[in-house]
């Protein structure tokens, strides 16, 4: 806790969707990359019914590699 809130509440973590696929849930996640950051990211984190996290992985936000590539032309 920081300031008698929960840290997953200073990061504003938000789950934007569930659904289920191949017997595992799919839930689509996001939160700011950081305490102080005014970025957010975007995470898929794939569960079983038993809630063993099967695999995570980051969306990319088309802009934000647009950016870091140099490449404004894909926008």
């Amino acid at each position: 806790k920081i300031a008698e809130r929960p840290l997953i509440d200073w990061m504003d973590f938000t789950v934007n969707s569930v659904k289920e696929e191949n017997g595992l849930f799919v839930v689509k996640c996001e939160f700011y990359e950081t305490l102080f950051s005014q970025t957010r990211v975007k995470y898929v984190v794939k569960v079983s019914k038993k809630g063993e996290i099967k695999e995570v992985s980051k969306e990319e936000n088309r802009e934000e590699v647009n950016k870091i590539a140099g490449n404004e032309m894909f926008k």
